[in-house]
């Protein structure tokens, strides 16, 4: 928790030594050091996932790390784009509005209730949140 409160959509973080020695990666130019409690000592620092870049011969990073909450479909960007076309059509009438956001990385969908337009009689409804990136990932797995 103390690492989502300094960067929402952290996704998987490390100290700078355990991702060169696991993971072979080195810190990205201005990387941003996360203060987290260190069990039997006072504090580290340590960094995302995001803030990291492969050196020379690293393995790939495991998908729990890369996308912890992808989604695997195959269908073209046409497809996608008419099924959320659709899907949002469909949801309208129920009161519920459909938003692509841009998360971090690793932010899974959400729901919350949403008021209606500012004057209007509409009674509140839920609105549906989902990441630009899901998406975009969604449509490229083909």
């Amino acid at each position: 928790m103390v690492v989502h409160i300094q960067k929402p959509g952290a996704r998987y973080v490390l100290s700078s030594s355990e991702w060169e020695s696991t993971y072979r990666r080195v810190l990205k130019p201005g990387a941003q050091p996360l203060l987290i409690f260190q069990p039997r000592g006072p504090y580290m620092l340590v960094y995302d996932v995001g803030d990291t870049e492969a050196l020379p011969g690293a393995l790939p990073l495991p998908k729990a790390i890369t996308a912890p909450v992808s989604v695997i479909a195959r269908v073209s960007e046409k497809e996608l784009a008419d099924v959320w076309h659709h899907t949002r059509m469909n949801l309208a009438p129920l009161g519920i509005r459909l938003t692509l956001v841009d998360h971090g990385a690793s932010a899974p969908a959400g729901a919350r209730t949403a008021a209606g337009p500012a004057g209007s009689s509409t009674a509140p409804g839920v609105g549906l949140v989902t990441g630009k990136r899901s998406i975009r990932r969604c449509s490229r797995s083909r």
